[in-house]
């Protein structure tokens, strides 16, 4: 299967958060506007699984999708505790 773009992005490890700034994005741009009494959240366009985990580590449960399968190989060995899947959404 040929590699996408994206695919070769991640392969060289892909963006570079700074936890702290992305936590206070995610509370106040997406969390602030959801139900929190539902807890699940699907992240469709995941990558590497950074913001999924961030939702995890604050008690959601993620389920992350991304059409390129090398971020989703990487996703699943940094985020064992979030469930990704490769899926062109």
């Amino acid at each position: 299967m040929k590699k996408t773009f994206y695919d070769r992005y991640y392969s060289t490890n892909g963006w570079n958060y700074d936890y702290e700034k992305e936590l206070e994005k995610l509370k106040n741009n997406v969390l602030s506007f959801i139900n929190t009494n539902n807890r699940n959240i699907i992240e469709i366009g995941c990558g590497l699984g950074f913001h999924s985990n961030l939702g995890c580590s604050m008690g959601y449960r993620i389920k992350g999708y991304d059409s390129s399968i090398v971020a989703i190989e990487r996703a699943t060995e940094r985020y064992p505790n979030v469930q990704f899947k490769h899926y062109d959404v």
